[in-house]
């Protein structure tokens, strides 16, 4: 559990930035098991046990009992219509980031937050690696 805290603490610390545009290849998984990223917040605001907090133009909310990370755009965020799904993985000792993204904004902005998001995913684990 305290390396669950550990993990939310640092995607709460890292914003999702703006960078050069460049194209992002279309991506598998891009399903995150909700119709819309509308209703994934209207979901996950009445699941039990899920926390809230609003940061950066994002609604974060960690699901500690399936172990997932959620960051859905407000309507203020260019990237709205905006889902990221991410869970921490554990395969043959070493950690992964999961993530499915459902993006109804524009390409541009679109490509904008899988990039971002991929630049958290690797610093998250990059911090959560044990240090020799």
């Amino acid at each position: 559990m305290r390396s669950l805290n550990l993990v939310i603490a640092m995607m709460l610390s890292g914003s999702v930035y703006a960078q050069p545009y460049t194209q992002v290849p279309e991506q598998p998984g891009t399903n995150t098991g909700y119709e819309s990223p509308e209703a994934a917040e209207r979901a996950l605001r009445v699941k039990p046990g899920v926390t809230l907090i609003e940061k950066d133009g994002w609604l974060f909310f960690a699901d500690k009992a399936e172990r997932t990370f959620w960051n859905i755009a407000l309507r203020s965020n260019r990237a709205y219509p905006t889902a990221v799904k991410r869970a921490l993985v554990g395969e043959q000792g070493a950690l992964r980031m999961d993530m499915k993204v459902q993006c109804g904004a524009s390409k541009e902005a679109c490509d904008d937050v899988v990039r971002a998001f991929q630049a958290l995913n690797d610093e998250i684990i990059r911090k959560s690696q044990p240090t020799s």
